[in-house]
C-alpha cells in the first residue's frame, strides 16, 4: 500500500504513534541491521581465509616438514621448510620468508640453541685440559698390547 493512503486513514493519535515507531526503528533497528550486513561481509572474508588455511594445513600434513640445512639468502623457502640459523632450528610459516630471527620474518623458532657445555671444544683457554681428557679417552679405548711369551723375562709375575 502507498504511504500516502496509510497516512490518510490514520487518526492524528495513530499517525503520531506510527511516526514514533518509525523513528524508533530508524534509530535502533536500522543500525543493528547495518551492523549485521557488515558482520556478514566480514564473515564471508574470514570463511575464505579459513578455507585457504585449511588447504595449506592439509598440504603440509601430506608433505610434512622438510629440513633444508643452514639458512642462506640464496635459497627459496616455503611453508613447512625448516632451516638452522644461529644454532637454532626454525620453521617457515609462510612462503618466501625473510632471515630467521628477524621481526615478522615468517619463521617460527622450533628449537632454541642451547648453552655451550663446559667441555665444549671452543673453550680456547682450557685446551690443555681438553687434550688431556681426549688422550685419556683414547687411552681407555686402545686395546692393550700383549707381549709374546718368548719376550717375557723370567721371574715373578
Amino acid at each position: 500500500m502507498p504511504d500516502d493512503l496509510v497516512e490518510e486513514q490514520l487518526s492524528p493519535d495513530e499517525q503520531e504513534f506510527a511516526d514514533s515507531v518509525a523513528d524508533y526503528v530508524e534509530r535502533t533497528v536500522q543500525p543493528v541491521a547495518d551492523m549485521v550486513v557488515r558482520l556478514a561481509t566480514r564473515l564471508d572474508a574470514l570463511e575464505e581465509r579459513v578455507g585457504s588455511v585449511e588447504e595449506q594445513a592439509e598440504a603440509l600434513r601430506k608433505r610434512g616438514l622438510e629440513y633444508r640445512g643452514v639458512w642462506t639468502d640464496h635459497d627459496s623457502y616455503e611453508v613447512g621448510h625448516c632451516a638452522t640459523w644461529g644454532g637454532s632450528l626454525w620453521v617457515a610459516m609462510r612462503d618466501a620468508p625473510d632471515k630467521p630471527g628477524e621481526p615478522d620474518s615468517g619463521w617460527k623458532l622450533c628449537v632454541k640453541a642451547g648453552a655451550r657445555g663446559r667441555d665444549a671444544p671452543d673453550r680456547m683457554h682450557d685446551l690443555d685440559a681438553l687434550e688431556r681428557r681426549i688422550e685419556a679417552l683414547e687411552g681407555a679405548r686402545k686395546p692393550r698390547q700383549l707381549m709374546p711369551v718368548s719376550d717375557r723375562k723370567e721371574g715373578p709375575l
